[in-house]
């Protein structure tokens, strides 16, 4: 079954003429009207305030009447107090009903969008900027929608970047890319269907990009800042071995333990305790791997290395519940966390040697 277009990011005149004539028929318009005003005065947290701003509308409207059609009001020549022989009231009902379609539209934008306008003080803000965008000219009262768009988009643009920010980078980097190829689909789908795109989508896809930009260079820095985080090593054993789930981190370190232990022919050992934590936190519990060096380069003596990461996949196969592909999973462990190895070191990872004892495993409870 073929799904309904989202049309959330462009429009349809046939469309749009289709749903207010249903919206026209299901709803009744004063109540409508009615609750979009009420939420409006909660916005505002203030019924004065609201009340004030509606005065004021009045006044401007008032004023901007032309003068010609205010010298032929009895009423706003004084000659009247009967509001029925007012000339100008024309204008204020035309006013009105163009007062409540920016309304409408603001409370819609609000209860649409709860998850990013989350601030009373912002939705108050927000709604007081919605009154000052009404302009006034020859007793109609205008909406100056550009400037409301764009100092709305300026916002949620904004408040997109701290939601950005309070992500892990790549989960930040995952929800970009998934909200830019949404964008980028409905651009293509609304061209092709002759929809009209929102002004919104533009912008919103630029800064999309530059927000992923900035993610990426700073996913290059994270590696150099984690490795000079201290890791504290009995915290780290209550972790979840995330890579092998039936192995515990208490005993992935006691089996890497040894190249902390062991030194090669020039008496180096090597690994350090430090590095040998961060490869454990980073390859088995967080899943990212840091790519360090050995405290030694590596020659004659990588066999030597090499076999302590193959024992270890020996001793780990057997908690395996798939053993294909067992070779590079576990080539991949020494590979991304060490520097020093390439294609050669994967066709001979078979190859062993006993110089550096290491330690049998059991299944973790």
């Amino acid at each position: 079954m073929l799904k309904n277009l989202d049309n959330r990011f462009s429009l349809s005149i046939p469309e749009l003429q289709s749903d207010i004539e249903t919206l026209l028929d299901t709803i009744d318009l004063n109540k409508e009207i009615e609750r979009n005003v009420n939420l409006i005065k909660k916005y505002l947290k203030d019924d004065n305030l609201y009340n004030d701003w509606v005065q004021y509308l009045d006044e401007q409207i008032h004023l901007s009447i032309p003068d010609a059609v205010k010298k032929e009001c009895k009423f706003c020549i004084g000659v009247s107090e009967v509001k029925e022989e007012m000339a100008c009231t024309d204008y204020f009902i035309e006013a009105k009903n163009s007062f409540y379609f920016p309304v409408i539209m603001h409370v819609g934008l609000i209860e649409n969008n709860q998850h990013i306008f989350k601030s009373k003080e912002l939705i108050q803000s927000l709604t007081i900027k919605l009154f000052e965008n009404f302009e006034f000219s020859e007793g109609k009262l205008l909406f100056n929608a550009q400037a409301y768009d764009s100092m709305l988009l300026t916002n949620s643009l904004m408040l997109l970047r701290e939601s950005f920010k309070e992500l892990e980078t790549r989960e930040a980097i995952k929800v970009i890319s998934e909200a830019i190829e949404e964008l980028e689909t409905h651009k293509v789908i609304a061209k092709s269907t002759k929809r009209m795109l929102f002004d919104f989508v533009k912008p919103q896809i630029k800064f999309l990009k530059s927000q992923l930009k900035y993610f990426y260079k700073k996913l290059l820095t994270e590696p150099l800042k984690e490795s000079k985080r201290k890791i504290d090593r009995e915290a780290l054993f209550k972790s979840n071995n995330n890579l092998i789930p039936k192995v515990s981190i208490e005993q992935v370190y006691y089996f890497f333990k040894v190249l902390t232990l062991t030194t090669n022919a020039n008496d180096e050992f090597y690994l350090t305790e430090e590095k040998l934590l961060i490869f454990i936190e980073s390859t088995f519990v967080k899943l990212r791997p840091i790519k360090q060096e050995f405290n030694t380069r590596l020659s004659r003596d990588k066999i030597n290395v090499r076999s302590v990461f193959q024992f270890f996949l020996i001793e780990c196969s057997k908690f395996e519940n798939n053993n294909k592909n067992l070779k590079k999973k576990y080539f991949d462990i020494m590979n991304n966390g060490f520097e020093g190895f390439n294609k050669t070191d994967f066709a001979k990872f078979h190859k062993t040697n006993n110089r550096i004892p290491t330690v049998k495993l059991h299944k973790s409870k």
